[in-house]
């Protein structure tokens, strides 16, 4: 078939950004009230089916992990009875690895390709280690993993060119230095607040429209902290970075409408 796009779209990119989005319509969903028309429903499950759907065709096992764990928060803070939802979960997991057994999951890691991937990025996250020890309080400056590794921090297993430490805070801590990733956890932690605030209340004001806006803008984050321990593409990636600053932007904006005064 012809590319319909001048460029081809990378799959973990495309995680990344629907990890961060799916949240919103999924959370309408769970929360939208009697009043709530038919139109917009119907738009928010076709929306959430589409990106559910897509997100497991690009087979990012980091957008997956972070799907599963968002899942989790919502059985928790949607029903009363959630948390047991969630343990009886883990619960079923832990057993189902002790029946398969170490044996087999090594096997599988070996034969699926998964190990080898393990592999590669924990060389990719020795050598951001390496950089954030040389240049804790300066960084290397953004968009300069590529060139600096290439010449001061060469690759064996991976080939030249790695544009990014497929960890989000290695990644912060090695273009901005510490006290930057210090600065970006200090924001991310405003914002989760400012969601769990708007969250708050609407349950307090039995407004469901509010209480599904504050779920969504909770769970996206939670999502984007949970993938950002395997990639880093929502820092790296221009269009996807500016995504995480408007979801921040809303939960801030959010916060201070309802409440003034507080985020």
């Amino acid at each position: 078939m012809p590319r319909l796009l001048p460029f081809a779209i990378n799959a973990n990119v495309m995680a990344g950004v629907l990890i961060v989005l799916l949240p919103f319509p999924l959370a309408f969903v769970l929360f939208s009230g009697q009043r709530t028309s038919c139109t917009m429903l119907i738009l928010a499950d076709v929306s959430t089916l589409m990106m559910l759907s897509i997100l497991v065709a690009t087979q990012s096992r980091g957008a997956i992990g972070a799907l599963l764990v968002i899942i989790l928060i919502i059985f928790i803070l949607r029903w009363r009875y959630g948390w047991l939802m969630a343990l009886a979960s883990a619960g079923s997991a832990t057993l189902a690895l002790l029946v398969t057994g170490i044996g087999r999951i090594t096997e599988f890691t070996q034969s699926s390709g998964l190990q080898r991937t393990i592999e590669t990025r924990v060389e990719i996250w020795s050598r951001a280690w390496d950089i954030v020890q040389d240049f804790p309080f300066t960084g290397i400056g953004m968009g300069t993993f590529a060139q600096i590794t290439n010449v001061l921090y060469p690759f064996f297993m991976n080939d030249p060119g790695i544009p990014h430490a497929h960890n989000l805070y290695l990644h912060i801590a090695l273009d901005l230095g510490i006290l930057g990733l210090v600065a970006w956890l200090a924001l991310c932690i405003t914002s989760v607040r400012a969601s769990w605030g708007v969250y708050t209340h609407g349950m307090l004001t039995g407004d469901r429209w509010l209480t599904g806006l504050g779920l969504g803008l909770l769970c996206s984050q939670v999502a984007l902290l949970v993938h950002g321990i395997t990639d880093s593409v929502v820092w790296v990636d221009a269009p996807t970075a500016a995504l995480v600053w408007g979801v921040w932007g809303i939960a801030l904006a959010a916060r201070h409408l309802h409440e003034p005064g507080k985020a």
